[in-house]
């Protein structure tokens, strides 16, 4: 599982969150807000992508801070060190797994992972190691995926057959990703505590059939297109653009929101 998503990262870098539509900076904007990072906080980005998160947490620990980002793929972590050059804290970003990071405990005043806990195969061990890394009382935060409109959830149907078990918009209701109680849960038993759940909607248009094309390949559903026969991949595509135009407003754009859970805690202090 962990070389499909580095394979599936590294073919992405050069579009991900570059199609035109504001999606992933607001949620990591919300991110970093709702884990309180503040200026002088040693900061950790666990998943850190192309920088998305990074470059609001390292403008959240300015000035004073530093910044340490890492990911699993070589090519998301070199464009996120070349989107952080001229930052204003001290920046390292590492190539590496997320999920079990050399790094030493109790480092860290505040760590976050943006739409990351989801990728991985022991999201719950994993969960447990990132809080040793805090220093007491430092805070921890997680975005994950929560509800969508019906318009978007009706146009990515097609593509579910070919998603993996762990894909947070296609989970069952007993995964932990499907609830605000679920992760709280998670991140309550890897020791966090103060635990707490907010959430902010993100709202779009996307412009044509072609740019949700574009942003659809260009993230993690880009596995489903991978795991297609070229078959599947005609019906797909002749499906998914009739149900776009089925759902795009008069003017030939589709409106889509997604809700986003931030899940927050803190290491305890004694």
């Amino acid at each position: 599982m962990v070389s499909g998503v580095r394979r599936v990262f590294d073919l992405v870098a050069a579009d991900y969150d570059n199609v035109g539509v504001s999606f992933f900076q607001p949620i990591a904007d919300g991110l970093v807000e709702a884990v309180g990072a503040a200026p002088g906080d040693r900061a950790l980005d666990l998943g850190c992508g192309n920088g998305t998160s990074s470059r609001a947490l390292a403008a959240a620990v300015a000035p004073g801070g530093s910044l340490v980002g890492i990911d699993l793929s070589p090519a998301m972590a070199e464009l996120a060190r070349r989107s952080l050059e001229g930052s204003p804290v001290d920046v390292t970003v590492l190539v590496g797994d997320a999920s079990d990071p050399d790094l030493p405990a109790a480092s860290f005043d505040v760590a976050i992972s943006s739409l990351v806990i989801f990728f991985l195969p022991e999201p719950a061990a994993a969960l447990s190691r990132w809080v040793r890394l805090l220093a007491p009382g430092g805070r921890i935060g997680l975005s994950t995926f929560g509800p969508s409109n019906e318009q978007w959830q009706t146009l990515e149907a097609p593509l579910r057959d070919f998603m993996p078990p762990l894909d947070p918009r296609s989970v069952g209701p007993q995964s932990p990703f499907a609830s605000d109680e679920g992760m709280a849960a998670l991140l309550a038993d890897a020791g966090a505590t103060d635990v707490r759940t907010s959430s902010r909607r993100v709202e779009f248009a996307f412009d044509s059939f072609d740019q949700w094309l574009r942003f659809s390949r260009s993230v993690g559903q880009r596995v489903a297109w991978e795991r297609m026969s070229q078959d599947d991949t005609s019906r797909v595509l002749e499906e998914t653009r009739r149900r776009f135009d089925a759902a795009a407003a008069p003017d030939g754009t589709l409106p889509v929101w997604q809700q986003v859970r931030y899940t927050v805690g803190s290491r305890p202090t004694g």
